[in-house]
C-alpha cells in the first residue's frame, strides 16, 4: 500500500487546491476498509479499471473496465470504503469553494448526493488517465498542474 501527498507547484493552484495524493493499493492484499471522515473539502478522484458503488454510507470498490472521474460531495457521517481489488488512482483535494474555479456549474448541481461521475472533465480524461502510468511524483505534479491551469 502506497499513498503519496503532493502539493501543487503553481501558486495560482495553491489558492484553490489543498493537495493531491496518489494511491496504489497493489499486490495480493489491498486494504479491506478505509474510512473517509466528513470535512469541508471537495475531492475529485480519477482511476482506471475499477468502479465505485455507493449505498448506505459505504463505497464498494470493484473491478471495472474503464477510466473514471468521480467527485465526492457532502456527507455528515464517516464513509466506509471497502476494497476488494488492487487500486491505483489520483485524488485532487480542493479547498472550500476551490472547485468553482474549474467548472461552470454549482456544486449542488454537480453532486446532488454523496458522490457523482464528474462528467465536466470528460474532455480531459485522456490526459488524466496518462498520469496513472507515471511513477515519478514530480512529473505527476508538473502534468497535473498543467492540466488544471488550462481551466484558467
Amino acid at each position: 500500500m502506497k499513498i503519496q501527498h503532493i502539493l501543487p507547484e503553481s501558486e495560482i493552484l495553491q489558492n484553490h487546491i489543498a493537495y493531491y495524493f496518489t494511491f496504489d493499493f497493489a499486490g495480493a492484499n489491498p486494504p479491506k476498509e478505509l474510512l473517509s471522515y466528513p470535512n469541508h473539502l471537495h475531492l475529485v478522484t480519477f482511476y482506471n479499471n475499477f468502479r465505485s458503488i455507493y449505498s448506505e454510507q459505504q463505497f464498494n470498490f470493484q473491478k471495472g473496465d474503464k477510466f473514471n472521474v468521480d467527485i465526492l460531495g457532502r456527507y455528515t457521517k464517516p464513509l466506509v470504503n471497502r476494497c476488494s481489488v488492487p487500486m491505483k488512482g489520483i485524488t485532487i483535494v480542493f479547498k472550500p469553494l476551490g472547485i468553482n474555479y474549474f467548472c461552470a456549474k454549482s456544486f449542488n448541481e454537480l453532486v446532488p448526493n454523496v458522490s457523482a461521475d464528474f462528467f465536466l472533465w470528460n474532455e480531459k480524461s485522456f490526459k488524466l488517465e496518462e498520469l496513472l502510468y507515471i511513477e515519478d511524483v514530480s512529473e505527476i505534479r508538473k502534468r497535473l498542474d498543467s492540466i488544471l491551469l488550462s481551466f484558467y
